[in-house]
């Protein structure tokens, strides 16, 4: 019955476009309420709580940063501005390879390629609208330059959720995953 609330809830707000976060709390809710009325103690439903986040808390601050960042880059008109200044010296031949390497540099310096995609790899797809590049190319270089250059940060929010839940050292993980990155990379930039 708790997962039958939660599940209507969230379809519910899919529906009717109330924010998500909104039917996740009704579901946190339902669940705390399920498990005290399981254990009896409001105390060791709250640890348990707390015991289900902290493992991610970082992480979580880290989302909430990206996001105040890309809403302040869009409503300060950073984007079209940048469109603006940066497509007269970018040539339509080279677009796609310049595409991919930004948004490789950006995902490695602030880790998260949602942000990278929603920031930089909007601007470039505004841009190649600009310059008549396709756009489901300059996309595709966009969405993998942003993975790729995610997967390689030290500041990966999903690396770091990965070593945190299977509790493995996030720096090893990290040097494997650049080793494994190294062809690809090679070839995607020769293609």
């Amino acid at each position: 019955m708790t997962l039958g609330i939660f599940c209507a809830a969230l379809v519910g707000a899919i529906f009717t476009g109330v924010p998500t976060v909104c039917a996740l709390f009704v579901g946190l809710a339902a669940f705390c309420i399920y498990a005290w009325r399981w254990s009896g103690s409001a105390r060791r439903v709250a640890r348990m709580c707390w015991e289900g986040i902290a493992p991610i808390a970082k992480i979580l601050g880290m989302l909430a940063l990206i996001g105040v960042l890309t809403g302040l880059w869009r409503a300060a008109g950073v984007i079209p501005a940048i469109v603006y200044y940066a497509v007269p010296l970018i040539s339509p031949g080279v677009f796609l390879l310049a595409t991919f390497l930004l948004n490789c540099l950006v995902s490695v310096l602030t880790g998260t390629s949602f942000g990278t995609a929603a920031t930089v790899g909007s601007i470039c797809i505004s841009m190649a609208g600009a310059m008549g590049v396709p756009l489901f190319a300059a996309g595709g270089a966009a969405l993998s330059g942003a993975f790729f250059g995610d997967r390689c940060s030290p500041i990966s929010t999903s690396a770091l959720l990965v070593a945190d839940l299977i509790g493995t050292d996030f720096y090893n993980n990290l040097k494997r995953m650049v080793k494994s990155a190294a062809v690809p990379f090679v070839l995607t930039c020769a293609v």
